[in-house]
This record gives C-alpha cells, structure tokens and sequence, in this order.
C-alpha cells in the first residue's frame, strides 16, 4: 500500500490528481486551471482603481450638459482637496 500525496482533486468525482492533469483518468472530466502559483489579486488596488476611475465616468456622465459640468467640476475638486487634506492632517497626528 502506497501512500499517495495528490494536490488536488477532480470537481466532479473526487478522484486526486497529480498538479499537471489536465483531465481526470476516473470519470474523463476536464480539470480547472490549477491557480496556487499566482498571487492573491491586492484589494487595495481594486479600491483606487474604483475611486480614479468614478471620475472618469462622471466627466462622460455630464459630457452633454456642459453648465452641470462646470458647475459640478469645482465641487468635486474641491471635495478630492479635502480628502488629500484630511489624509494628510491624520498622517501628521499619527506621527
């Protein structure tokens, strides 16, 4: 009796793979992409990319209407200076 290490298994009927399968030998279903070696996806990244790119779809949102525009634009500057100011402030209190 061997004892057999696998490093994974087959989804559909539990049969332990080798890492390089690319089918299962017991029941012929196709194995998923082993994705052990790639590193985890950086929620921080996720969140800036989702707060750089709101204003990107906020300046096509008012793309037509061009007094909501100019009127809204110093509003949300002026609401991403006091982000930066208050980071900074906590930063400086911290220290």
């Amino acid at each position: 009796m061997t004892n057999t290490y696998y490093d994974k298994f087959c989804s559909a009927c539990g049969n332990g793979l080798i890492r390089t399968a690319v089918i299962c030998p017991r029941c012929g279903s196709p194995v998923r992409p082993d994705y052990a070696g790639k590193p985890p996806k950086s929620k921080t990244t996720a969140v800036v990319l989702a707060v750089f790119l709101s204003f990107w779809s906020w300046l096509y949102t008012y793309q037509d209407n061009k007094v909501k525009f100019w009127v809204s634009l110093p509003l949300e500057l002026l609401r991403w200076f006091s982000i930066f100011l208050q980071v900074i402030y906590e930063v400086s209190c911290t220290s």
